[in-house]
């Protein structure tokens, strides 16, 4: 593990971490100084990471395909102080049924579509973040399964509305403030079971002042956005995009498409349970003093 002395750290061009079954430690002073982006893929990618700390670091996506700036699957890990700007899908995505990391006072800004999306039966807590300025919600909450807790955070100035919850989510949802977004405070479909119930989330987060009200009930939570939930085939080519499409084959960048992995070699990939293909320049681990 190397040590490394600085104020600042930009990694440029296709620099990226990437995590996958070990513990990961990655912490700097301040994210305003410090800043990890990448054209290619996610900046950030963690696959079953059972521990570890990730802190003080700005994630930027400054690519045109369908990818995050902060992907956590399956993984248990703290990420704090840390900012997630200019994803073409949601700023940070959190899913898999083992994915319960602490996700707490970060910055999730400016994203092409949710600032943080939880989904596929992940269990994080999500506290004290400020999800300011995204395309669509503050934080959305999807599937069976899935069960954040959601504790004072702040959705603010949201192109859709501060939180949502849909098809069979479960979530905490206490101390929250979601203010100043351009539809409703709150959106939950008929099928989720938030905590506490319906009648008492409007004493329990502060849902006002929004220009639709602060909460709605609905069947059809995305028909401002053009779909009334992602068929079966657009889920695929989600998951495809957000988890692997930024994965480079080593030493290959000569091949078609520069090396990024086909749909036919994601799915042996998923099924031989083989993911961990990492381009030589892959920033992997490091352990910084405060400057």
């Amino acid at each position: 593990q190397e040590k490394v002395t600085t104020s600042l750290l930009v990694l440029e061009n296709e620099d990226k971490v990437f995590i996958t079954g070990r513990p990961i430690h990655l912490v700097w002073a301040d994210r305003d100084k410090v800043q990890i982006f990448s054209r290619r893929g996610g900046p950030l990618y963690l696959q079953q990471v059972p521990s570890g700390h990730i802190s003080g670091i700005t994630f930027r996506y400054v690519g045109s395909d369908q990818n995050s700036a902060m992907n956590l699957l399956d993984s248990t890990c703290v990420v704090t102080q840390c900012r997630a700007i200019e994803g073409i899908l949601s700023g940070v995505v959190i899913y898999g049924p083992q994915s319960r990391p602490t996700f707490v006072e970060n910055e999730v800004c400016g994203n092409r579509e949710s600032g943080i999306f939880v989904f596929a039966g992940a269990q994080p807590r999500i506290a004290d973040n400020l999800c300011r300025g995204n395309h669509h919600f503050g934080i959305a909450v999807r599937d069976p399964g899935s069960h954040p807790e959601l504790v004072r955070n702040q959705c603010r100035e949201n192109m859709l509305s501060g939180i949502l919850l849909f098809h069979h989510a479960e979530a905490l949802l206490v101390d929250n403030t979601c203010s100043e977004n351009q539809h409703w405070g709150m959106v939950i479909t008929p099928d989720c079971h938030p905590t506490p119930g319906r009648e008492a989330l409007d004493s329990s987060n502060i849902l006002a002042p929004n220009p639709r009200g602060t909460l709605i009930v609905t069947d059809q939570p995305l028909s401002d956005i053009g779909s009334d939930g992602p068929s079966p085939v657009s889920l695929v080519c989600l998951v495809y995009s957000v988890c692997f499409v930024g994965l480079v084959q080593p030493n290959k960048q000569d091949k078609p498409n520069n090396g990024l992995l086909t749909l036919e070699e994601f799915f042996s990939i998923l099924l031989r349970k083989e993911i961990g293909r990492v381009s030589s320049g892959d920033f992997v681990e490091v352990e910084c003093a405060a400057a």
